[in-house]
C-alpha cells in the first residue's frame, strides 16, 4: 500500500502503475486531497490580548494542539487557530507576586487541565513561589523556594518539564528537580547550585542548556556537572534548539544592533549575523532548517525576520510600534508572534498570526467574554449582561469607545437598554426583575445562565456570521467531514448535548447538564444533539449574530423584588445591507423569555429601561410614535457638541427603539436624579411597586401619566398611555420641543402588557434599534423623515422579508444522469439573477459545478448565495457510504475508532496516520470494527487518519491530539 498518500506527486505516480480499479480509488483520494486545500489556507490575524506583558522575560508562548497558549505576568490566555480567545485566567497578584513561567498539564483520570506556575516579584527578591493553579479553585500546593533573584529584567525564572514527567525549577542560586502530584503537591528529588543569571534554558539530550544575559551558553549534565561553557560577546535574550541538534541564540550587540548567533552541539559559534534592528528577543527553528527571529526594528516597531539555515535574510516584516518577545512556527504554516506595545500609561499584549511570508491581518481587539458584531454600516459590542450597550462614558476616561455606533461616526446613541419584567402569581404576589447599570452599581436581578445551570458556565457571549456558517456547511457538505479548523464559538455553541462545550473560559469544567444547553441550532443529522462535526450549526439570524442567556433565579439586588423564575435567551443581530440605510444602520435583538417556574402568571408587563444618549447626553429630547410602536431620541437644538464625549456636530441623527412583533402599550420617562432638580415622583425607582408603576405607565408614586408639560400633573384627569406622542415639528402637539422643560437627563420606559404568562410558556419580543442619519434639527419632522422608515421595518418584519433566507444548502449531490432543482425563493417581491443567466427563483441543473444566485429582496438588500453541485458516484468516497467515527476528538494519547460499515470476516482494517506535512507517523492493523488506536508519544497537533480494508479506501478524518 501507499506509504504517503498525502503527498500528491506520490499519489499520481502510484496511480500510473496500478490497475484500473485502483486508479479510480486513488484518483478519488487525490481529488479529496485537493478538497483539503482549505485546511491549509492561512488564517492571519493580529489580536490585542485582554492582558498585559509587563516584563518580556516573564512571558511564554507555545502550541497546544490547534491552539496557541500565551503566558504573561498577570495570567495566561489561549487562542484558537482563528484568533478567538478560548481560555483566559487572571492570576491574583497577592503580595506582588507575578507569573514568571508556566507548564500546562492534564489530569490523567479526568482529563481536566491544570497549570504549574512559578511566581516572583518584579524587583530583586529572596525567594519565589511554586504552585498549581487549579481552574475553579485557584492557587493550591504553594511552595516557597529560597533564592537570591535580581530584577526580573535581568534574569528569568523557568519551569521545564522533563521527558520522564518530572520538572526542573531554575532560579539563579540553584535549580532543582521535582515531581508533582495533584494530591500531595511538589516533591523535591534534588537541588543543585547554579549562581547564573539565566535568561533562557532548555533540556536537550539529557543536558540542561542555559543561556545567560552576558552571552554565556552552558551545558550541565543530569547531576549538575559542567559539560561545556562558551562565552559569546553579546547580550543574549533568546535561545532555541536548531534542527540538527545545535543551538541558535539572539539578542543585541554593545552598539544596539540585532544579533543572531548559530552554534554547534558544543556551543561553538558557526556563524553570527548582525542587523540594523535594535534588538531580538525571541528565536525559533523552522521545519526547513531555517530560523524565525523577532524583536524591535530600527524603527522601534515589532519585527519578524526570516533567515535560512546559513543566516541569510529571506524576508523581514514590521508591524505596529513595540517589541516581539516570543515566536513559534504555526502547525499549519506561518508564524505566531507574541509582542508588547507601550502607550501612555498602558502596556498592551499582542498575538500576531502571519502567513509563511510574514503577512498578517489588521489589528483588532481580542474579546474574551464579549463579542462584536459589525456590518458595513454599524457595529455593536455585547456583554453577557442584561444591559445592552453599557460602556464607560465617564468624562474623565482617557479613551472613548461606544458599544453601539454607526460607522464611521463612532459616536454613542444609547447608553443602556435592559429588560424589566413584572407579573403576579395566583396569590397576587408582585414578582419583579429589572436591571439598570450592573457594571457601575454592582446590582442586578439577573445572572448569567439558565435556572437549572451554573452561572459561570454561561458567562460569555457566543457570536458567528452567515459567511462563517456557510464556510462550515461547504466544508462538511462535500464529504461529510470537516477539514478546516472550527471557530471556537461554533465548536462550543451551547446547543443541546454539545460534547465540545466541556470547559469555561477560565478552564473550569462545565457543570450544567448538556441536555439543558438552550441555544438554537440546525440539527443536520436529526439526532437531537448539537455537534459541529456532525454537520450541525447555529440557527442564524441576520448576517452577524451574537447570543447569550440570562435568568432571574438569583438574589434581586436592583429591585429587592420576588423572583419570577424566568430564563431570557438573547439574540442580537444585524444585516449587511448597504443598499438600504434603514436596515444597514439597525441592530436587532430578540428576547425569548421562558417561564421556568411552576406558576401561571397574570398581569404580566414587559418593558425596557432605555437611557438614550445621542452623542452629547445633556441635550437629548425623547418622544413616542404610538402608531409604529416606537420610542425615539433627538437633539434639543441643531448642534450636538460638548459633554466631554464625541458628538454629531450639525449632522444629527434620530434613533428609534421599535417593538417589531408586539404592541407598544405604555411609555413613560423619568429623570436621572443627579442631573437637575425634579419631583421625587419622576426619579429613579427604589421599591418593587415603584418599578411596577413605571412598567404600567404610571409615575413612581402611582399617579397617572397625563397630557401636557412633563406629564406629571397631579389633579389632572387627562390621562394618557404615551409620553410626548406628537410630532416635534407640530408646535400644537405635546412634545419636548414645546413643553419648556427644565434641564434633565431622561430615561424612557416603553412596555407591553398586560398579558398572561403560563408555566412553561415562551414569550418572544423583537426589538430594532435604528439610527436615522442627518435628520434636520431642531424639532425634526418625525412624521415625514423617521416614521415612514419605521413603518417599512414593521412591514418587512411582518412579511418575513427581514429574515429572508433561501437556505439553498452549500452542497447538493447530483445523481448520475439526472438533474436537481435549486430553489432560492424568499418572501416578498424579490428579484433573482443566477450565474446561468436565469431570473426565476428556482432553476434545474444537470451538470456539476458552482452555481451562484444574486437575490435582491423587496427591501433592496442584496444577498449572494453559492451552491456546489457535485456529481454523485457509486464508488466509496470519504464519509459518503462508509460510516466510521473517531472519539474523543480532540484526544489525548488515544482514540477509539468504530466502523460499523466495515466488512466482516478476516479482512483486517488498516489505520494510517499522517501529520500536516504528509509524513506517515503511525500504521496499524486491527481485527475488529471497534479498536483503540493508542499513540503515547505523539506530539500535540493536527493529524489525518485514513482507514483501509483490503484495497478499499474507507475515508479520512481530521484528528487533533493534545498530547498526554
Amino acid at each position: 500500500m501507499l506509504e504517503n498518500r498525502f503527498l500528491l506527486p506520490g499519489i499520481i505516480a502510484f496511480i500510473c502503475g496500478q490497475s484500473t480499479v485502483m486508479k479510480k480509488i486513488h484518483a478519488l483520494t487525490a481529488l479529496f486531497l485537493l478538497h483539503l486545500a482549505p485546511a491549509f489556507t492561512q488564517s492571519v490575524w493580529q489580536k490585542n490580548l485582554p492582558m498585559s506583558i509587563i516584563v518580556p522575560p516573564m512571558s511564554g508562548l507555545f502550541v497546544d494542539g490547534e491552539d496557541y497558549f500565551v503566558q504573561a505576568s498577570d495570567g495566561f490566555a489561549q487562542l484558537d487557530a482563528r484568533g478567538y480567545v478560548s481560555g483566559l485566567v487572571k492570576i491574583e497578584t497577592s503580595q506582588g507576586l507575578r507569573v514568571a513561567s508556566l507548564v500546562k498539564k492534564y489530569d490523567q483520570t479526568s482529563g481536566h487541565p491544570y497549570f504549574l506556575i512559578t511566581r516572583r516579584v518584579f524587583i530583586a527578591g529572596t525567594s519565589y513561589s511554586l504552585s498549581e493553579y487549579r481552574p475553579g479553585t485557584g492557587i493550591v500546593h504553594e511552595r516557597i523556594i529560597p533564592d537570591s533573584l535580581p530584577s526580573s529584567s535581568n534574569t528569568n525564572l523557568l519551569l521545564l518539564e522533563l521527558p520522564d514527567g518530572a520538572f526542573l525549577s531554575i532560579g539563579q542560586q540553584s535549580y532543582r528537580k521535582l515531581t508533582y502530584s495533584q494530591a500531595t503537591g511538589f516533591s523535591e528529588e534534588w537541588v543543585r547550585p547554579l549562581n547564573r543569571a539565566v535568561i533562557s534554558a532548555l533540556w536537550h539530550s539529557g543536558k540542561l542548556i542555559i543561556g545567560e544575559a552576558n552571552g554565556s551558553v552552558t551545558a550541565l549534565d543530569a547531576d549538575g556537572n559542567l559539560v561545556w561553557s562558551v562565552s559569546h560577546a553579546f547580550t543574549l535574550r533568546g535561545l532555541a534548539l536548531a534542527t540538527d541538534g545545535g543551538f541558535i541564540a539572539c539578542g543585541r550587540s554593545n552598539n544596539s544592533k540585532g544579533i543572531v548567533l548559530r552554534m554547534d552541539a558544543a556551543g561553538t559559534q558557526v556563524w553570527k549575523k548582525e542587523t540594523n534592528d535594535l534588538e531580538y528577543r525571541a528565536i525559533a527553528g523552522t521545519t526547513d532548517g531555517g530560523f524565525a527571529v523577532s524583536g524591535q526594528s530600527e524603527n522601534s516597531r515589532i519585527v519578524l525576520t526570516r533567515l535560512d539555515e546559513a543566516g541569510d535574510l529571506l524576508w523581514k516584516k514590521e508591524y505596529q510600534a513595540g517589541i516581539g518577545v516570543r515566536v513559534v512556527e504555526a502547525p499549519t504554516g506561518g508564524f505566531v508572534l507574541l509582542a508588547r506595545s507601550t502607550g501612555v500609561g498602558v502596556t498592551n499584549a499582542w498575538l500576531i498570526k502571519t502567513d509563511q511570508d510574514g503577512v498578517t491581518g489588521q489589528p483588532e481587539q481580542a474579546f474574551d467574554s464579549n463579542r462584536r458584531i459589525q456590518t458595513s454600516g454599524i457595529q455593536a459590542v455585547f456583554q453577557p449582561s442584561p444591559v445592552l450597550f453599557s460602556g464607560d462614558f465617564s468624562p474623565v476616561a482617557s479613551t472613548f469607545n461606544p458599544l453601539f455606533s454607526t460607522l464611521p461616526d463612532s459616536v454613542p446613541t444609547i447608553t443602556a437598554f435592559a429588560p424589566w419584567l413584572c407579573a403576579r402569581n395566583a396569590a397576587n404576589d408582585l414578582l419583579l426583575t429589572a436591571a439598570t447599570y450592573p457594571y457601575f452599581t454592582n446590582k442586578s436581578d439577573y445572572r448569567s445562565g439558565i435556572m437549572q445551570g451554573a452561572s459561570h458556565d454561561f458567562q460569555r457571549v457566543w457570536a458567528t456570521t452567515r459567511a462563517e456558517i456557510n464556510r462550515l456547511r461547504l466544508d462538511f457538505g462535500t464529504d461529510k467531514t470537516l477539514t478546516e479548523s472550527v471557530p471556537f464559538d461554533l465548536l462550543t455553541w451551547p446547543g443541546k448535548g454539545n460534547p465540545h462545550l466541556r470547559y469555561n473560559l477560565d478552564f473550569s469544567p462545565v457543570e450544567t447538564n448538556p441536555d439543558l444547553f438552550p441555544a438554537p441550532f440546525v440539527d443536520f443529522n436529526n439526532d437531537g444533539i448539537y455537534n459541529v462535526y456532525d454537520g450541525d450549526y447555529p440557527k442564524m439570524k441576520g448576517d452577524a449574530m451574537a447570543w447569550w442567556v440570562l435568568t432571574d433565579s438569583t438574589t434581586h439586588t436592583t429591585t429587592n423584588g420576588k423572583m419570577l423564575g424566568v430564563d431570557l435567551l438573547v439574540t442580537a443581530y444585524a444585516f449587511d445591507c448597504p443598499q438600504n440605510g434603514t436596515i444597514d444602520q439597525s441592530i436587532f435583538a430578540d428576547y425569548t423569555i421562558i417561564n421556568r417556574s411552576q406558576s401561571d402568571l397574570h398581569d404580566t408587563y414587559l418593558g425596557f429601561f432605555v437611557d438614550p444618549d445621542l452623542g452629547c447626553y445633556d441635550d437629548d429630547y425623547i418622544g413616542t410614535m404610538p402608531n409604529t410602536s416606537a420610542v425615539y431620541v433627538y437633539n434639543a437644538d441643531d448642534l450636538d457638541a460638548g459633554c466631554n464625549v464625541p458628538g454629531f456636530g450639525g449632522n444629527i441623527p434620530v434613533e428609534t427603539v421599535l417593538f417589531l412583533n408586539k404592541t407598544l402599550d405604555h411609555t413613560i420617562a423619568f429623570n436621572n436624579p443627579s442631573v437637575g432638580q425634579h419631583p421625587a415622583a419622576m426619579s429613579d425607582p427604589q421599591l418593587p411597586n415603584e418599578y411596577y408603576n413605571y412598567l404600567t405607565g404610571k409615575w413612581r408614586d402611582g399617579s397617572p401619566l397625563t397630557t401636557g408639560g412633563t406629564g406629571y400633573n397631579p389633579g389632572s384627569t387627562d390621562s394618557t398611555s404615551y409620553i410626548f406622542p406628537d410630532n416635534p415639528a407640530d408646535f400644537q402637539g405635546w412634545t419636548m420641543c414645546n413643553a419648556n422643560l427644565v434641564y434633565a437627563d431622561r430615561r424612557i420606559i416603553p412596555s407591553h402588557g398586560p398579558f398572561n404568562f403560563t408555566a412553561g410558556d415562551t414569550f418572544l419580543i423583537q426589538i430594532a434599534f435604528t439610527i436615522h442619519p442627518d435628520i434636520p434639527h431642531p424639532c425634526p419632522n418625525i412624521a415625514t423623515t423617521v416614521q415612514p422608515a419605521t413603518s417599512r421595518l414593521l412591514h418587512w418584519q411582518n412579511a418575513g422579508i427581514l429574515d429572508a433566507d433561501p437556505n439553498l444548502g452549500q452542497v447538493i449531490n447530483l445523481p448520475p444522469g439526472q438533474s436537481v432543482a435549486l430553489d432560492a425563493g424568499v418572501p416578498g417581491s424579490a428579484t433573482y439573477l443566477w450565474s446561468t443567466g436565469a431570473t426565476s427563483p428556482n432553476i434545474s441543473v444537470g451538470a456539476p459545478g458552482q452555481y451562484t444566485v444574486t437575490i435582491t429582496s423587496e427591501a433592496g438588500c442584496r444577498l449572494v448565495e453559492n451552491v456546489l453541485v457535485q456529481l454523485g458516484s457509486g464508488l466509496k468516497v470519504p464519509g459518503e457510504t462508509t460510516v466510521w467515527t473517531v472519539n474523543p476528538n480532540p484526544a489525548r494519547g488515544f482514540v477509539m475508532v468504530e466502523c460499523p460499515d466495515c466488512l466482516g470476516g478476516n479482512v483486517m482494517i488498516q489505520s494510517v496516520l499522517h501529520n500536516l506535512q504528509g509524513a506517515t507517523v503511525h500504521k496499524g492493523n486491527h481485527a475488529g470494527p471497534v479498536f483503540r488506536l493508542e499513540i503515547p508519544n505523539l506530539s500535540p497537533g493536527v493529524y489525518w487518519l485514513e482507514l483501509w480494508q483490503g484495497e478499499q479506501f474507507l475515508g479520512i478524518k481530521k484528528v487533533v491530539f493534545l498530547g498526554r
